[in-house]
């Protein structure tokens, strides 16, 4: 191992050159690796990387608890990431902090933030990142215990709210899944909202203890100034580190997202570090189509050139190594700096996000938007199949009309039939979802087959709108024949 992270460490040549030497990287014509990064890549050569975590492991895995006070013999032949003790990350000091070369580190703010119970960041490992606060163990388990049960031994980076509201069991959950919390506290100018509101109240919020000088920004949505988080945390990483950013609340994994086949092939390139991966919704649902976010495309950037028939892709998923998802990230604060949406009634982040692609700003910055369609590489975004611009006669089940969810084993699958790596909107699908879900997660009892995954709704029949009788059910829309019509089609979602 020693010898596999001395031929790794930049900037040491190679002091031999006898090309008849054994050389551990013969293999790799990547970047230069950093030690911890070195070390990890030697232990996984170790065993063949589909052996890692096969499909059955993973399953298997569903059915027990997975977590760093679970014995390790009860661990042996899942894809729990504690199966193996985690290491100690001994190299994160003042002086290996300065060799992390951050672009434009000298311009950024100072932060006052820190990691609970002591948790230190490795900076040659890739890394997960998101917002969220919840009260109960459950929500966190659908997110951080789902990435845990695939293997997943980098860093999970979460602001989990002020410390004080932090509950016990959530402490202990969290401390246990090795997650890297971050406390924050915040002062809003509306009082008592609710989580969600939080994110998107147009009146905004200001981070009291985040940075050690203050927070200068002034009033703005927690989905805005969680960029300034993902840049703090961002730089705790070498260049060879990757990091995805992802929604919480509606997210959960079924494989390691950088395990990826097609994201390993690329990384071996010397350009990869300028891909900035963004994920496309339901092909339905385009920026001109949906009222949403043409109205907040519109209504803040009024003069920019757009297409409505471009995809929306969604700012809850964003994949890049760190020098690109910091060019992302402070693009996307320089935006709302200088558009300021939020104070013409428009919190949501994912105008800017739409915005920056279309205007081809990445690409000014350097930077190559790699657009992946729904089912169509590391995340999948669900949850417009369900919704009001899908047509009447395409909605259905995930499994037997979509056809991108395997019926019996319950995991959601990507176009060509793989395993998504990441889903994200699942809550959209919660009355089919959720049972799956608990059982795997919550409960740590999942057996496939034992039972049927969701009670499924009775099948629909096609009425003539003509000639309907009013029928004795309620909806969200109508309570008539009425409801049947093309026009009000979204009743059924």
């Amino acid at each position: 191992i020693f010898y596999y992270a001395y031929q790794s460490e930049p900037p040491w040549p190679d002091p031999v050159g006898d090309p008849s030497r054994p050389r551990t990287l013969a293999a790799y014509d990547g970047p230069p690796l950093r030690v911890s990064e070195a070390v990890n890549r030697y232990v996984a050569s170790l065993k063949p990387e589909e052996e890692l975590c096969s499909e059955d492991m993973w399953l298997r895995t569903l059915s027990k608890k997975c977590g760093s006070n679970i014995k390790k013999e009860e661990l042996q032949d899942t894809c729990c990431a504690f199966k193996e003790p985690f290491p100690e990350v001994a190299l994160l000091t003042g002086a290996r902090k300065k060799n992390l070369m951050v672009p434009n580190e000298e311009k950024r703010k100072a932060v006052a933030a820190k990691p609970l119970w002591g948790f230190r960041h490795d900076p040659g490992s890739d890394a997960v990142m998101g917002l969220g606060f919840y009260p109960s163990v459950a929500q966190f388990q659908y997110f951080v215990g789902s990435l845990r049960k695939t293997g997943f031994r980098g860093d999970i980076v979460m602001a989990v709210g002020p410390r004080k509201k932090l509950k016990r069991k959530v402490e202990e959950y969290l401390r246990n899944q090795r997650v890297l919390s971050y406390p924050f506290e915040y002062s809003c100018s509306q009082k008592g909202m609710s989580r969600r509101r939080l994110l998107a109240t147009p009146g905004g919020c200001v981070l009291d203890d985040w940075y050690v000088e203050g927070d200068s920004r002034g009033p703005r949505p927690l989905a805005l100034a969680r960029y300034e988080m993902y840049e703090t945390w961002l730089r705790q990483y070498s260049s060879t580190s990757y990091a995805l950013v992802l929604d919480t609340r509606d997210t959960f994994f079924q494989r390691d997202p950088f395990a990826w086949p097609d994201l390993k092939r690329r990384r071996r390139d010397p350009d990869h570090a300028k891909d900035l991966y963004v994920y496309e919704e339901n092909g339905h649902k385009t920026v001109g189509s949906c009222r949403w976010n043409r109205g907040w495309l519109k209504g803040c950037f009024p003069n920019q050139p757009s297409d409505p028939s471009a995809p929306v892709r969604c700012s809850g998923s964003t994949m890049g190594s760190r020098d690109a998802m910091l060019t992302y990230v402070d693009a996307m604060l320089a935006a709302s700096d200088e558009f300021m949406c939020h104070r013409k009634g428009i919190p949501s982040d994912q105008g800017y996000h739409n915005f920056l692609i279309l205007s081809g700003r990445h690409e000014q910055n350097g930077l190559r938007v790699v657009s992946n369609k729904r089912g169509h590489g590391v995340v999948h975004t669900i949850g417009a199949l369900n919704g009001g611009d899908v047509p009447m006669a395409e909605l259905g089940p995930l499994d037997t009309k979509w056809k991108i969810r395997d019926p019996v084993k319950g995991f959601i699958t990507n176009e060509d039939g793989t395993m998504s790596p990441v889903v994200h909107q699942w809550d959209r699908w919660a009355s089919e979802m959720g049972r799956w879900l608990d059982s795997a997660f919550v409960r740590d009892n999942f057996v496939p087959g034992e039972r049927e995954l969701f009670d499924r709704p009775p099948a629909f029949v096609d009425y003539d709108p003509a000639t309907c009788t009013d029928m004795p059910w309620k909806s969200a829309h109508r309570s008539s024949c009425a409801g049947l019509r093309a026009e009000h089609h979204d009743w059924v979602s």
